[in-house]
């Protein structure tokens, strides 16, 4: 069974991230990042918990096991729509430029990924029903 540096590897690779954008979304610096990975280091539960609004199974990379999600264990039952995130992140992109509102990087991809995860029972991307939940976020 591979070490939890490793099982950090492996999720982060399974999100398509590299090293940058992991510790970026999580806040910590690159070396951090690689730290955790080589298993030098463990990071802390803040970390954890933008890991996990990352699309990130905390469980997995804690105990090996993966998260249970509606009796499917398979890595392939977790995976990020990436079109899919791509266009809600482009629709919130859109409402911020039309509000004047700026936001760090890492705000926006933590309120991308928010959106996201509650649209994923959805089978299709309603982009009205999707434009009302982002002018409620932008608003916020």
């Amino acid at each position: 069974m591979p070490f939890f540096g490793e099982r950090l590897r492996e999720e982060r690779e399974r999100l398509g991230l590299s090293q940058q954008q992991l510790a970026d979304l999580c806040g910590v610096t690159m070396r951090s990042q690689r730290n955790y990975e080589k298993g030098e280091r463990q990071p802390d539960a803040s970390y954890l918990g933008a890991f996990s609004q990352s699309g990130g199974d905390v469980l997995y990379i804690i105990t090996g096991k993966y998260s249970d999600t509606g009796g499917v264990t398979s890595k392939s039952s977790s995976e990020i729509d990436v079109p899919r995130l791509a266009r809600i992140t482009d629709m919130l992109e859109g409402l911020m430029q039309q509000t004047t509102r700026r936001w760090p990087a890492r705000e926006l991809a933590i309120t991308a990924a928010e959106v996201y995860n509650i649209l994923v029972p959805e089978q299709e991307l309603d982009e009205a029903q999707v434009g009302k939940l982002l002018k409620l976020v932008v608003n916020r």
